[in-house]
């Protein structure tokens, strides 16, 4: 099996149902089939969780764990 790392601009573009590059999408799409891991590491949960804080993106922490 596949296993990717993502990156905070990546996850949050997944989470707020934003345009992405398609190499982005089929392999986010793959992962919520169970065809690959996706790595999401705590920085990139940290910096989400900064941003959500500041108001400057528009879905939060407790969005990731629906993923």
């Amino acid at each position: 099996m596949n296993s990717y790392v993502t990156d905070t601009m990546a996850l949050i573009l997944v989470l707020e149902k934003r345009k992405m590059p398609k190499k982005v999408k089929a392999i986010y799409e793959e992962a919520q089939k169970g065809n690959v891991k996706v790595f999401i590491p705590s920085i990139v949960l940290a910096e989400l969780a900064y941003l959500s804080e500041k108001q400057r993106i528009d879905t939060n922490i407790s969005e990731v764990k629906k993923l």
